[in-house]
């Protein structure tokens, strides 16, 4: 099988499940289950990192026999392509892991991403203490809780 037959076979594996999770953007359950796994485990991967996951598991279970797995070949350029999908859509956001101080020079304007998902606007890095009104970004180290930051990014 050619590279193009390879390509257009996972293409339509995508369609396939597109149809079968009833979404028009294909099956995007990663974002969940990276989620799921960080709060189990306290770790902190993206979805990048979920998608690089199964592509390297793809390539593992193809490795093991001496003859081409073809669905383990169509699945991973499936998730190559779901790879650089994440990875190109960061928008600016830089994932956080929570293992030092604020990274930043305190007062440095950020938009900060919650573990719990919300997202704090244009608010200066650094030690929040003094505001009440806001979640501004108090949990450089994390301690598991919602206010943990997982990503920030630079407001220009």
């Amino acid at each position: 099988m050619k590279a193009p037959e390879i390509l257009k076979r996972a293409s339509d594996i995508m369609d396939e499940r597109a149809k079968q999770y009833d979404s028009p953007e294909g099956e995007r359950s990663m974002g969940k289950a990276v989620a799921a796994f960080n709060a189990i485990t306290g770790q902190e991967l993206s979805e990048a990192n979920g998608w690089l996951l199964m592509a390297l598991l793809k390539m593992v279970r193809d490795n093991t026999t001496d003859t081409p797995h073809e669905d383990s070949i169509h699945d991973l350029v499936a998730y190559a392509g779901l790879y650089g999908e994440a990875r190109m859509a960061s928008d600016g956001w830089i994932a956080w892991g929570g293992w030092d101080e604020c990274p930043l020079e305190i007062g440095t304007i950020i938009d900060a991403k919650y573990r719990d998902g919300f997202v704090e606007k244009r608010v200066p890095a650094g030690d929040y203490n003094y505001s009440l009104d806001s979640r501004a970004a108090k949990d450089w180290c994390h301690t598991g809780s919602d206010y943990d930051i997982i990503a920030y990014r630079i407001v220009k």
